[in-house]
């Protein structure tokens, strides 16, 4: 069995490890530590150049169509540089729900602006003194004529100030829906909060938000499903990124020993 990297992985880790190198130093990273914005604009623009942002996104969409071991490739890389961006909650789960259930009208809006980075999406899940799982989504989203009305309260959203878009997981009669919601939207108030790990975490108010019917992503119910299918992906990165973090400390450690 052939474990080594293929010639176009290799360019895929060197790549990114040198784009990072150069516009995610420590000094670059620490200037965005408990920034509202929370990402500097060079790294995100040189990402989407080198096509970094698109990775998981079909080439039909703008995107690079590889596969999920690509992308952990260059997670590995992210997570060795701490770099600040907006890639999972945009360019993994933002953008992997729209693949996983977006309607055609949906993905053609979306997925290339985020393959090139000209929009952030972020998803809106956890909510306050609320479980992890389906039972923990109880922010409603009342049908109201061809509408819905949203309220309730979201934590954590990342990049939320940036997004044009949030993805909110929301209780209707069928169950867990999802939905895209403007951030500037009538009745959204964002409150940045000062996270643990230093990245732009907003708590989300939605007070009687309205959103039309056809900004609900996937059949009636069905949001559930859809999140947790792409949260396993996202879980795999997420994953990517802890050993490239470590073994980013491990190299410091032994070069500290060796002084």
């Amino acid at each position: 069995m052939d474990l080594d990297f293929s010639e176009e992985q290799q360019m895929i880790i060197d790549m990114t490890r040198s784009v990072l190198e150069e516009h995610s130093p420590s000094d670059v990273v620490r200037d965005m530590e408990d920034d509202p914005r929370g990402y500097p604009d060079e790294l995100w623009k040189q990402m989407s150049e080198l096509g970094l942002n698109g990775i998981l996104i079909p080439e039909s969409h703008g995107g690079g169509g590889m596969s999920l071991f690509e992308a952990a490739l260059v997670y590995e890389e992210l997570g060795r540089s701490m770099a600040p961006v907006p890639h999972f909650a945009s360019c993994v789960m933002s953008a992997g729900v729209l693949l996983e259930a977006g309607t055609e009208a949906q993905q053609g809006e979306w997925l290339e602006k985020i393959a090139s980075g000209d929009a952030i999406l972020t998803p809106a899940w956890l909510e306050p003194q609320r479980g992890y799982g389906e039972v923990g989504v109880q922010l409603s989203a009342v049908a109201d004529g061809d509408d819905f009305v949203l309220s309730g309260v979201k934590s954590y959203v990342g990049y939320a100030s940036s997004a044009a878009r949030m993805i909110v997981l929301a209780r209707t009669d069928a169950g867990v829906d999802l939905f895209l919601v403007d951030p500037n939207a009538s009745g959204v108030e964002l409150t940045h909060v000062l996270a643990q790990g230093r990245d732009p975490q907003y708590r989300v108010e939605l007070s009687q938000v309205r959103v039309s019917a056809d900004a609900r992503i996937g059949t009636p119910g069905s949001g559930w499903d859809t999140w947790h299918k792409v949260m396993h992906d996202g879980i795999v990165l997420i994953a990517a990124m802890a050993v490239g973090g470590a073994n980013r400390c491990l190299e410091e450690t032994v070069a500290y020993a060796n002084e």
